[in-house]
């Protein structure tokens, strides 16, 4: 082991490289920081609650441990507007000093690299720093993670999946975490379409850690791209007991809860499990309010009373109409503050989203003005019934939108939304077209098929709107 000298104030402690978990050297007073850094890492990979809490352990054991406020950094990113995350900048100013007080190794300078590209909201810079960690460190399973995720919201999902597969050669069931590097794996095969793998694969991650929500997570998405919603709600009940202390992604796995009983027309389960499981008391992130805004928006289409619901999405959305951080974010601020009746307020979101310089430099800047306005332009022409337009807007980039990232379950919502706009400006032959492609890919979606009996209708072919309904039927009947 390389043995170095550092200073804490006066007095001079020894400090080694020793080895983490998985085998990766890192640089630390000694191994109770390191044993603390592990645990941080592991509730990161399971979802856990507690993962700064290990770090802040970890940190006090060792202030110059460079991996613990890299980390930290990195789960402070995506807090606020990029330029002003104060959390992720201190964290990178005390990275630097660790890291020039004691020096580091090789994957550490690394991530301090990844951490910095991170702070100009550089993504593309970011991901290929961890890339070049995992090639000499394929067990770098924080620098794997985050480059999964990261991938996710770039919209990049072939790298979702091969960023994982590339590492696949240095692990097995005897390397600790190998479970959630699994349940990582095979989320990234059900985004590319490879259902039968990743349905798999997202089972034996399970068994191996049974606590594993993001695998089973992988495998709930696969029964919605399947149109398996009562399979989707029986294996998300199946494995709830395993999900505790987790953070609010377990509140999402429960927001695809309720998508399935909005497809199986179970309304009043789903506005309950909406309150209950999927709402977040409290919180402004816009990951837990895009879940419940994207279920209104469903349940509004279909004629079904909300209450009030959207009126405290809507003052949340009023303040955060500046923030910024990804064009997804955007795009759901738009549609809580129009769908909330805040006329005045979406036009003020529309004219910030103008305002954006775009900045290469800045990743998510182009991807907002060349995909973020014109979607949320789109919401607020659906809401004023100005349904041409909506169509207009959303035609040109209906295979574009992966690239605000995020998966195609969450996306879906513009394409419903362009579906119905089809049908209501009464653009029925294209609206039968995308309804024809729709059904064909999701044969059980009682929504895709009462959309295609209205445009069946629309076109006088009665023979074709009986058959439509009487899919309806047949599914809730299964």
């Amino acid at each position: 082991m390389e043995l170095v000298t550092s200073f804490f104030g006066m007095k001079g402690i020894q400090v080694m490289t020793h080895s983490d978990q998985h085998g990766v050297e890192i640089k630390a007073a000694g191994p109770d920081a390191v044993g603390s850094y592990d645990r941080a890492v592991t509730e990161y990979l399971r979802i856990g609650n507690s993962t700064l809490k290990f770090l802040e352990a970890a940190l006090e054991t060792d202030p110059d441990l460079v991996m613990a406020h890299c980390a930290t950094g990195y789960f402070q990113a995506f807090n606020t507007r990029w330029g002003v995350a104060g959390g992720m900048h201190a964290s990178l100013k005390e990275a630097e000093r660790a890291l020039e007080t004691r020096g580091g190794t090789p994957s550490e300078l690394l991530h301090v690299a990844a951490l910095r590209a991170l702070s100009r909201g550089n993504l593309n810079e970011t991901v290929r720093v961890w890339e070049e960690i995992l090639v000499e460190q394929p067990r770098d399973v924080l620098a794997l993670r985050l480059a999964h995720s990261y991938y996710f919201i770039l919209g990049d999902q072939l790298n979702l999946r091969d960023s994982i597969s590339r590492t696949l050669y240095a692990w097995d069931e005897s390397v600790p975490n190998y479970g959630y590097v699994l349940g990582a794996y095979a989320f990234g095969l059900q985004e590319t379409g490879d259902y039968l793998a990743g349905e798999a694969t997202a089972k034996r991650a399970v068994e191996l850690k049974p606590d594993d929500l993001y695998g089973a997570h992988a495998a709930t998405h696969v029964h919605d791209m399947q149109t398996r919603y009562r399979e989707g709600k029986e294996w998300v009940k199946a494995c709830e007991n395993n999900w505790r202390d987790c953070n609010s992604f377990l509140n999402h796995e429960w927001w695809h809860y309720t998508l399935f009983c909005v497809e199986l027309e179970q309304y009043d389960e789903c506005l309950a499990y909406l309150d209950s499981h999927v709402f977040v008391e409290g919180s402004e992130e816009f990951r837990d309010t895009s879940s419940i805004c994207s279920v209104l928006w469903r349940l509004d289409d279909l004629g079904i009373d909300v209450g009030d619901r959207w009126q405290s999405l809507a003052d949340i959305a009023e303040r955060h109409i500046d923030d910024h951080i990804l064009a997804y974010a955007d795009i759901f601020t738009t549609l809580a503050l129009t769908a909330g009746g805040r006329e005045e307020a979406a036009q003020r979101m529309l004219a910030s989203m103008r305002g954006i310089k775009i900045d290469d430099d800045v990743t998510t800047t182009r991807i907002i003005h060349e995909i973020g306005l014109p979607i949320a332009e789109a919401l607020i022409a659906y809401r004023a019934g100005d349904y041409g337009r909506v169509v207009d807007l959303l035609m040109p980039i209906r295979y574009d939108t992966r690239r605000m990232g995020y998966s195609h379950v969450q996306r879906d919502i513009f394409a419903l939304t362009l579906m119905h706009a089809a049908v209501k400006s009464g653009r029925y032959e294209l609206a039968r077209a995308l309804l024809s492609e729709r059904t064909a890919l999701k044969p059980n979606s009682t929504i895709s098929w009462n959309l295609y009996a209205r445009a069946l209708e629309g076109l006088g072919d009665k023979t074709g709107t009986e058959k439509a309904r009487a899919q309806v039927q047949a599914v809730l009947a299964a």
